[in-house]
């Protein structure tokens, strides 16, 4: 299929997700209205046909309102600015790396209740992820395929290198002298970087009929989020030759996945966190599930527990048994939740317009937002 077409089909799955990403918004705003409001004396059940009037004006209502609330709480305002959206963070030493819609930001996050801006690097693409290794990192940059950036001079990162990939750079995991990048329709892409000012392709793996936008690399396997089809393991032990070793069917839209001992943790959208045992990747199974509040996009996991960007908040899941997850905090953020990374007593939220948001965990039940940047 030709790049043009590619295009098109492109642009149609995009809108796709736009309408789902609405349509989202408006049932979550609904539900916050139920749980505000005394719905029951609002709506009449007589004269179904004024319920829909009636949701419409109380969801503008509530959109008017929030702003202000979430100001008062926090100082910022939760209306999208058209300026930078963070989508990803990766946190080394006392650096905070956030892909953005135009490129890269890098901050100084050594005093977390004031990040400060220490550079930023603008360049081709919608940076929907990243990855870093040793001094440089690895931007998966949509229809731009990856670029990569020298960063060992934080003050001023370089573009150095790109591999245009022939589909849509969604997500990427780099590990040795391998990237790997899920592209969309066109599966994996595995790009040797071994020399970073010349990324060649290695090997690639795909479907007639596959959706890949996540992906975690863990002993010799890729875990691939296919929102078409649930989660794949992929045998990568010689990244030139990689071949499928199962599907785990997953329902509803499956986003992302990390992986943490014998266990992949998916995050899947609607449904929340589904945990999977991998112990035998010839047979992955389904062990449990946990429907959170809100939108699954992306989760990280430490010390038995599960970190998940769930849209409009940070939920917090205990998975020390993992056949019986529980959460057990969570920490409403102004923005739309991407992503998430933690290290040591913070969670680093890419919170789309709202920017940066970081919260202290150090009281895993009562989080708390406690430092933001915004672009």
């Amino acid at each position: 299929m030709g790049k043009s077409n590619n295009c098109k089909i492109r642009k149609l799955i995009h809108q796709d997700a736009a309408y789902k990403s609405f349509i989202l918004t408006y049932k979550m705003t609904c539900q916050r209205l139920v749980y505000f409001l005394p719905f029951h004396k609002i709506v009449n059940m007589q004269k179904p046909e004024l319920n829909l009037a009636v949701i419409i004006c109380l969801c503008l209502l509530f959109l008017m309102i929030k702003p202000a609330i979430i100001f008062a709480q926090h100082g910022q305002s939760m209306y999208p600015q058209f300026t930078d959206q963070v989508n990803e963070v990766r946190v080394v030493d006392n650096y905070a790396y956030c892909s953005t819609n135009s490129g890269l930001i890098i901050l100084n996050i050594q005093n977390p209740n004031t990040p400060v801006l220490v550079s930023r690097l603008k360049s081709d693409g919608a940076h929907l992820a990243m990855d870093i290794s040793g001094n440089y990192a690895y931007l998966a940059a949509g229809d731009y395929g990856l670029n990569i950036v020298d960063i060992s001079n934080v003050a001023s990162p370089v573009i150095v290198g790109n591999y245009d990939t022939p589909g849509h750079a969604y997500d990427i995991y780099v590990a040795g002298y391998f990237a790997y990048v899920a592209d969309e329709w066109e599966g994996l892409q595995i790009i040797d970087v071994s020399n970073p000012t010349y990324p060649t392709l290695a090997a690639n793996y795909g479907l007639s009929d596959c959706d890949f936008i996540g992906i975690f690399v863990s002993n010799n396997y890729a875990y691939i989020a296919d929102s078409r089809a649930g989660l794949r393991l992929i045998n990568i032990s010689n990244p030139s030759s990689p071949w499928l070793t199962a599907l785990c069917a997953i329902a509803e839209r499956i986003q992302s996945v990390f992986v943490y001992d014998i266990y992949a943790y998916v995050a899947n959208g609607e449904d929340g966190l589904v945990i999977v045992d991998a112990s035998i990747p010839t047979d992955p199974k389904i062990i449990s599930s946990y429907d959170t509040p809100g939108f699954s996009y992306n989760l990280a996991v430490s010390e038995a527990r599960a970190y998940i960007a769930d849209g409009t908040g940070l939920e917090i899941v205990n998975i020390e048994n993992p056949a019986n997850p529980v959460s057990i905090g969570r920490c409403p953020t102004p923005g739309w939740e991407k992503n998430v990374c933690v290290v040591g007593d913070y969670a680093y939220v890419a919170d789309s317009w709202a920017g940066l948001q970081i919260i202290s965990i150090r009281d895993v039940y009562n989080p708390k937002l406690i430092g933001w940047y915004k672009p």
